[in-house]
C-alpha cells in the first residue's frame, strides 16, 4: 500500500499509530485500541513492524520532516521494544508466555 498510495499510507503512521493510538509508555497497541479488554493489546511483531513502517516513510520522503516531528513517539515505541527485551530472563531471545498473534 505505501507505494501503490504513499498518501494514505503515512496518514496511518500520523493519524493513528503515532497519534491516536500511541500511549505515553510507548506502546501502540494491535487495532489501535487497548482499553479495559476491549480491542487488540500490545503485539511486539506489530510493534517492530510500525517502528520499520516509520523508517519506510522516512527512508521515502523528500526530507527529514517526518522523522523530525515523529521521532520522540517513535523512539519512545523502540524504548518500550528494548524495556519488553530486558524481562527474557533466560536470555534465549525468544517470547514467552501468552502472546498476541496477527
Amino acid at each position: 500500500m505505501a507505494r501503490l498510495f504513499p498518501p494514505l499510507e503515512q496518514n496511518l503512521r500520523t493519524k493513528t499509530d503515532f497519534g491516536v493510538a500511541h500511549f505515553p509508555n510507548g506502546i501502540v497497541p494491535c487495532r489501535a485500541k487497548m482499553e479495559s479488554g476491549e480491542g487488540g493489546g500490545i503485539a511486539i511483531d506489530g510493534q517492530c513492524g510500525k517502528v520499520l513502517r516509520a523508517y519506510r516513510e522516512h527512508l521515502t520522503s523528500a526530507d527529514d520532516a517526518y522523522l523530525k516531528e515523529y521521532w520522540p513517539k517513535i523512539k519512545l515505541a523502540l524504548g518500550y521494544l528494548i524495556d519488553f527485551d530486558r524481562n527474557d530472563e533466560d536470555f534465549d531471545g525468544l517470547l514467552h508466555g501468552k502472546q498476541h498473534n496477527t
